[in-house]
């Protein structure tokens, strides 16, 4: 599901193992996440066709810790795109916050109305990351937009630090 929309030339083999090297590592770097990582899946018949990956990430903002739902991963097999199904998963990723598990969400996309029109806004934050090897207070993203869910969340307006890869 995701090469077609993520491309990558590694074999599937490796991703896999690449993912369960990520679950080990994120646990050991992460000592106080206590929350479990969710993918919410849907599938057609046997087909894997929609996907949001959700997880904690404690990151840091002027010296204070905070535990956010890190949103990843969100995607749609392309024949079944326009159908509400990328909405409904990322409801069901939502619904971590809306629950109280979490307070907010915190994810970066190339698609900022798909998530303005379910309840999230952009932040403009200087993000970076402490814990890269390379440059530790370059940009972390992919994608040029950040946003966070619920819209309300009060938000610092401080640089963040994503304390780790970006999602």
């Amino acid at each position: 599901l995701m090469l077609p929309i993520w491309p990558n030339n590694n074999p599937v083999a490796e991703w896999v193992a690449r993912f369960m090297a990520w679950q080990t590592r994120h646990h050991a770097e992460y000592p106080t996440v206590t929350r479990p990582a969710l993918r919410n899946l849907a599938w057609h018949e046997e087909q894997l066709i929609g996907h949001a990956f959700t997880f904690e990430r404690p990151i840091r903002s002027t010296g204070k810790e905070i535990s956010v739902l890190a949103l990843s991963g969100v995607c749609v097999a392309e024949p079944y795109r326009g159908q509400g199904l990328g909405v409904a998963l990322v409801q069901q990723a939502f619904q971590r916050v809306d629950s109280g598990e979490f307070e907010v969400s915190l994810f970066q996309t190339g698609v900022p109305h798909f998530y303005e029109n379910l309840g999230a806004r952009v932040v403009t934050n200087r993000f970076f990351n402490s814990r890269s090897p390379a440059d530790p207070i370059a940009y972390p993203w992919q994608e040029a937009t950040t946003m966070i869910y619920p819209a309300s969340y009060p938000w610092p307006i401080s640089p963040i630090d994503i304390n780790g890869p970006s999602f």
